[in-house]
């Protein structure tokens, strides 16, 4: 339901999955003195003659909801509403009535949103985490069953395996815990989980070359670096260092291992 009036902040009510955040956007745009004068959930101090509003067929014959409309006949469609003179609070009613989703198919949206998060695999660690985050408040508003038993934190673990099994194998045990895995402990996991990857990220050293080639030292960048017994090296170019391994040798001077 995009349009010029159904805009705060950064959410656009174009749906009705977007009705909750954008009206809590809405609510915070405006200050408290005055939300109660525009609060679509509290009755009129002042009964009046309510307006003819215009409906939806009036536009769009066919039309059943606003979201049936196209962009132009929703322009339309509120133009006519500013001409009636509405109050702003008028708008809201009309726009909760109309936009505001029954609970359970929030749930069930819930329920996708939640799904499809752990099916990212290309995702920056600190940017799913903030993901999961959101969507952990959001089933614990809609009461997921994912959030009983620990299966929050096994499926946590599960993604994060790849990562660190350390740190996932701890999640595990905590699922186990009748206590430690209520989703309460929800906050504290995120906390531990962050900073175990960002102590994680720090520890890596990333090696010049690659996993199977040794570190070498400051070098030209044009410079070719030739194996040491390559027959197509050329005189005085540069051989790959060999590494140096400290044997112990025996009495009879054969290395022991």
């Amino acid at each position: 339901m995009e349009s010029r009036n159904e805009k705060f902040g950064k959410s656009t009510l174009s749906k009705s999955e977007d009705w909750e955040q954008w009206y809590e956007e809405l609510q915070g745009a405006i200050s408290g003195e005055f939300w109660p004068m525009v609060d679509p959930d509290q009755p009129e101090s002042v009964p009046r003659e309510p307006p003819r509003l215009p409906e939806v067929n009036d536009v769009n014959r066919t039309a059943q909801i606003y979201a049936d409309l196209t962009a132009p006949q929703q322009r339309v469609f509120d133009n006519s509403y500013r001409r009636a003179n509405l109050s702003v609070k008028d708008w809201l009613i009309y726009l909760r009535d109309s936009t505001k989703p029954p609970e359970g198919h929030m749930r069930l949206v819930v329920k996708r949103r939640y799904d499809d998060l752990f099916k990212q695999t290309r995702t920056q660690p600190s940017v799913w985490l903030d993901q999961w985050e959101v969507i952990i408040n959001q089933a614990i508003k809609y009461n997921l069953s994912e959030l009983e038993d620990g299966l929050w934190l096994h499926q946590l673990a599960t993604w994060l395996t790849p990562l660190s099994r350390e740190l996932a194998l701890h999640l595990s045990y905590q699922a186990e815990d009748e206590d430690s895995r209520k989703i309460g402990e929800f906050p504290n996991v995120a906390r531990r989980v962050r900073n175990h990857l960002n102590n994680t990220t720090k520890e890596t050293k990333i090696v010049r070359g690659g996993p199977f080639r040794p570190a070498l030292g400051p070098t030209n960048k044009n410079t070719k670096i030739w194996p040491t017994r390559s027959p197509d090296r050329p005189s005085g170019s540069e051989p790959v260092p060999r590494p140096s391994i400290n044997h112990r040798r025996g009495p009879n001077g054969v290395a022991r291992a």
